[in-house]
């Protein structure tokens, strides 16, 4: 993998669930990669703010995506620095 796309990170989303806690303030989506990890965003609702949970979902959809771009961005980091080390 020598350059990370949007593309290629969505592509590897083999599942996503959503979840509404019991006082509508917090969204949580739960994103399942083809070899299955899993990662997490979250969102919670501010204070004077409707409840709004395709809002909710899609910030925390966002949160998700994030870590992934984390994850991938240290994959080929760490694949870089194994190769120069050989």
């Amino acid at each position: 993998m020598s350059e990370i796309t949007t593309e290629y990170l969505l592509s590897r989303i083999a599942a996503k669930d959503f979840a509404v806690d019991d006082h509508k303030q917090t969204v949580t989506c739960k994103v399942v990669l083809d070899n299955g990890w899993e990662v997490f965003g979250a969102s919670r609702l501010h204070r004077n703010v409707p409840f709004d949970p395709n809002i909710g979902r899609q910030k925390a959809e966002a949160q998700a995506i994030k870590a992934l771009w984390n994850l991938f961005g240290f994959m080929d980091a760490e694949k870089r620095f194994l190769a120069q080390q050989a």
